[in-house]
Formats: structure tokens, C-alpha cells, sequence
């Protein structure tokens, strides 16, 4: 604050003797001190307008202007400090509600999926026409495909559903993926504990249904060590957590 006041005077000083000078200069063509103090003013130029673009040039003009804004919210914010605080809870909601999608859209459009290579992962619908086509694949469809395919170097099944599963007298509702045998081992993900899917699991037909846990229903369980191993009813199967 004391810097720039004794900057100011100084600007002022100089601008000051600036226009002395041209004065006189006049009053040596002839003017009187009058006329020669305003034709120092004619040609010096607005004098408040001078002051202010030097005034921007020195130091940091972003810092300056977030200064100025800053005192201009706290003045507002005593003022009115009720209408202040409406504000900020506005920007902090618009400001939370925007990080939360970021959030979303980064981690399902733009991060790479979880696994090897997974820029090379690739979706195959029957008819590519159609964007819902690969809901009429089979299981013996699928098992066609994967045992001719000469082109990739494996090939996942895997379909998203709905289930139900008894919590007390209510009906918990889930969302289930229903994926091929080799899924976790063609995606080269690793699991956080217990193993993958077996090949003869994989079968149709397969005498003991087993399923695997997403990390968020583990969690659920306070990470029960026992976890593993557990039995679930899932639309009126038993499956065993494996």
C-alpha cells in the first residue's frame, strides 16, 4: 500500500514537470503563461489517462486485477453480505456439480480401460448398422465365433442385466454382467482376491454356478476376509463367491 501511494506520487511528480517543461517551451515561442499551459496540456493528452496506462504497465497486471477484484467482493460482501453468501453457495454447487461430472465423463470416455493394451480392445456387434446388434449373440454363437477367430488374440462375451437378490423381506435390486470364462485373463486384469473363472466354469450347463464380486459389494462387507467362499442367491440361484 505504501509502495504504490509513493509510486503514485512520483508519477505525479513527473507528469508535473513534464508539463512545466512544455509550457515553457511554448512561452519561449511566444505564449503567455496561460496559453502556454494549455497548449502543455493539448499536447501531453489526458493527463488522468496517462497516469492510468502507466499505471497498468507497472508490475503485474493480472495480480493487480485480482487484487482489485478481490476488494471489490469484500466491500460487496459487507455491504450485502447476505446476497454474498447466496453467491458463493451458487459457485460452489455449479463448481461441485461440474468436478462430479468431469469425474464420470474422464473415467468412462477419456481413461483407458484397466488392462493390457487396452487401446486395442474392440466391440463386435452383428450388424454394425444396428448399435444394440450384439444382444442377439447366443452363447453357442459366441463360442463359433471364438473358435474360428483367427484375427484377435481372444475373444470375451459379456452382457449387462438386472437381477434380484433377498435383503431381509425386501428384494435388493443389482446389476449383473454376464461374461465369458476368459474375460478377466483377455483383459489382463488381475483380481484383488480369490481367483478367475475356470474354462469348465465357463460351460454351458456348468454343475456349480460361481460368480465373482465387484470391489464396491466386497467393500460393502466391511472386506469380510470370509468374503470369498461365500453363497449368494442371485434371482433364485446359488452361486458361490469364488
Amino acid at each position: 500500500m505504501f509502495r504504490t501511494r509513493r509510486l503514485d506520487a512520483d508519477l505525479d511528480d513527473e507528469i508535473h514537470t513534464h508539463l512545466e517543461l512544455l509550457a515553457a517551451d511554448h512561452e519561449r515561442r511566444g505564449l503567455t503563461p496561460s496559453e502556454a499551459r494549455a497548449a502543455a496540456l493539448r499536447d501531453f493528452g489526458g493527463v488522468a489517462q496517462v497516469a492510468e496506462a502507466y499505471r497498468a504497465q507497472r508490475g503485474l497486471p493480472l495480480v493487480d486485477a485480482l487484487a482489485q477484484d478481490v476488494r471489490y467482493a469484500l466491500r460487496t460482501w459487507r455491504r450485502a453480505p447476505g446476497f454474498a453468501a447466496v453467491v458463493v453457495a451458487v459457485l460452489a454447487l455449479g463448481i461441485g456439480v461440474n468436478s462430479a461430472m468431469f469425474t464420470f465423463v474422464d473415467a468412462l470416455l477419456f481413461r483407458p480401460l484397466p488392462g493390457r493394451s487396452a487401446e486395442l480392445v474392440g466391440l463386435y456387434s452383428h450388424d454394425p448398422t444396428q448399435p444394440n446388434s450384439y444382444r442377439i449373440f447366443s452363447y453357442p454363437n459366441y463360442a463359433d465365433v471364438r473358435d474360428r477367430n483367427d484375427v484377435f488374440d481372444s475373444l470375451i462375451a459379456y452382457s449387462f442385466v438386472t437381477a434380484g437378490q433377498p435383503a431381509g423381506d425386501v428384494m435388493r435390486r443389482l446389476f449383473v454382467e454376464i461374461v465369458s470364462a476368459n474375460f478377466f485373463s483377455a483383459l489382463g486384469v488381475n483380481l484383488v482376491a480369490g481367483r478367475a473363472f475356470t474354462a469348465d466354469e465357463g460351460k454351458p450347463g456348468a454343475t456349480s454356478p460361481v460368480a465373482i464380486a465387484s470391489y464396491g459389494t466386497w467393500q460393502e462387507s466391511g472386506f469380510d476376509p470370509a468374503f470369498v467362499g461365500r453363497t449368494v442367491r442371485i434371482n433364485a440361484h446359488d452361486l458361490t463367491i469364488v
